[in-house]
């Protein structure tokens, strides 16, 4: 069933015995995980099924530190969820979707080069709850390593160093979550209520067993949830943010009694123009691997990465590579002017440092930009995106590039100071708007230095060619992978859940989504997240004493 939480008038209870706070990946996966089991769930969603310009600026933060991306335009609020902006996902439907692979195991083991690492299991305890969350996603097999993948021209990169490895990235099409309202409509134990904005969660004196929340619609009725669970499913900012609004009973927010809650915020910092000049032009032939291709019908890309042995010899962070040929004019000074000129303004949404120079550049260098602007309108390979591939299908790739630009994502040590707290600012509902304190420190820095250096050698090492690096160390501060700011643990002193995502010390409070992550990786945290909300169900359905079935989401 679909509510619109303008048809209810202000003072209205509604009771359910689930009430699920972010209609997102996690959130959808979480609710239809209860289809027809006679358990009453209620999806609390603050936007409805089309973008809201009003409530995308609830969004807002304030920002301190190191520069960084703006969440007003990086999260949604909307059926979905920030799924519809997996890389502008309303406007470019017909890419293949989002990278989709679990955490590595090394991610959540304890690490001593890594302050606060360490999740309470290991990847292994969630094998089943990933090939659920796969089976839910439409992926492919529950496989990652470069054999699964390979074929006979398919071969990864061979090296004679233990430095890298390959492996892939699995896709699945941008409407997995996005589509799936019907499911709720016919639903008929489980309530989507869209425009409802979650306020305050209420608990009793003591505040060790939540009782409700105080939610308002967009039309500015105010009224209130009675529920037996409550878990807040809105994303690394909002969960945070929300558990700190909730103060009527706790001065300093629900859960926070060891002030934790908002701290440890991480995100995947993007780098790129990192460049591999290969020893032999005929190799572009033989790099099927790593192109964006389908195998077996599935969609899957291959990727370098850190092997575990070099981070634990050097105590080096996870670290991605994602290698994409280009042709020469690509390379310039003048192409690169125009893409940070491009992105700038239709990603930031600023006026760049330099707008002279860049702008001077790409003038002088008119001979570079012309042809490639004829080959964008002749659709012959230009500049692809991140996940859009072909290059692999081209003939004579050896004559056709030059170079292959080196992306990826990094890990982010989970700092303590690095949080999510409240603002001074107000948003459109009278709600203190989330501050966030984000600086990229030393430490990940040097592990970005050392495995430059490393990486370098084995290409080196390996006779593949020379591969250079760009003074910065990263190019976007984030992938808008909010992380970390209610971190699972065995500690409360350290954490803010238990290993259930259970927050401590509160009886029938959970938190779902990748801020119970207590590392990050560099993977996208979607798979890992979804999987652990499966987790999450099957904790409820035994809490709730709810007979197991196979359920139509599965």
């Amino acid at each position: 069933m679909i509510v619109n939480a303008n048809s209810y008038v202000s003072g209205r209870v509604i009771s359910t015995d689930i009430c699920i706070i972010g209609a997102g990946p996690v959130g959808i996966a979480l609710a239809l995980e209860f289809k027809g089991s006679g358990v009453r769930v209620l999806l609390v969603e603050s936007g409805g099924f089309e973008r809201s310009k009003l409530l995308q600026t609830v969004n807002r933060a304030e920002l301190i530190g190191d520069p960084y991306q703006q969440p007003e335009y990086t999260r949604r609020r909307q059926f979905g969820g920030t799924s519809w902006r997996w890389n502008n996902a309303d406007t470019r439907p017909q890419q293949p979707g989002v990278r989709y692979m679990p955490l590595d195991s090394i991610d959540f083991e304890p690490r001593e080069w890594i302050p606060h690492s360490g999740w309470p299991f290991d990847r292994a305890s969630l094998a089943t709850y990933f090939e659920r969350a796969h089976q839910f996603a439409k992926l492919g097999p529950y496989a990652y390593s470069a054999d699964a993948w390979s074929g006979p021209d398919l071969q990864p990169l061979q090296f004679k160093g233990d430095t890298l490895e390959s492996g892939a990235y699995q896709f699945t099409g941008y409407g997995i979550y996005t589509e799936r309202r019907e499911e709720f409509e016919q639903a008929e134990n489980i309530t989507l209520l869209h425009d409802a904005t979650a306020l305050e969660i209420s608990s009793d004196d003591g505040g060790t067993n939540v009782t409700g929340l105080l939610l308002r619609s967009t039309g500015g009725n105010d009224f209130r949830v009675s529920a037996r669970v409550v878990i807040v499913a809105g994303g690394g900012i909002e969960n945070a943010r929300l558990l700190l609004l909730s103060r009527s009973k706790q001065a300093k927010g629900l859960g926070n009694q060891h002030d934790v809650v908002g701290r440890y915020f991480m995100d995947h910092p993007f780098y790129s123009q990192g460049l591999w000049i290969p020893t032999d032009r005929t190799i572009f032939d033989r790099l099927n691997y790593y192109d964006t291709r389908q195998v077996d019908n599935y969609t899957v890309l291959g990727r370098l990465h850190l092997s575990p042995a070099v981070m634990r010899r050097e105590q080096l962070r996870n670290f991605s590579l994602i290698l994409y040929p280009r042709r020469p004019h690509t390379m310039t000074a003048a192409h690169n002017s125009f893409m940070v000129l491009w992105e700038a303004a239709t990603k930031a949404r600023r006026i760049p440092k330099g707008l002279t120079r860049h702008a001077t550049t790409m003038l002088t260098g008119l001979s570079h930009l012309i042809p490639l602007a004829q080959q964008r309108l002749n659709k012959a390979y230009y500049y692809h995106d991140l996940e859009e591939g072909g290059w692999s299908t081209l003939p004579n790739k050896s004559a056709l590039f030059n170079a292959v630009e080196i992306m990826g994502q990094i890990e982010q040590t989970p700092h303590r100071e690095n949080r999510v707290t409240l603002g001074t600012s107000k948003d459109s509902f009278g709600q203190p708007r989330p501050r966030i304190y984000w600086y990229f420190r030393e430490d990940d820095k040097e592990s970005i230095r050392r495995a430059r250096q490393l990486i370098t050698q084995e290409f080196a090492l390996s006779g593949l060619g020379k591969v250079t690096w760009p003074e910065a160390l990263y190019k976007n501060p984030g992938t808008h992978h909010h992380m970390g700011s209610t971190r699972m643990g065995v500690d409360p002193t350290m954490s803010v859940v238990d290993e259930d995502c259970r927050v401590h010390g509160i009886t029938n409070l959970y938190i779902a989504g990748s801020s119970v992550f207590p590392t990050g990786g560099y993977a996208n945290p979607t798979l890992t997240a979804v999987a652990l909300a499966f987790k999450l169900a099957d904790h409820l359905k035994q809490t709730l004493g709810v007979v197991p079935q196979v359920t139509a989401n599965r």
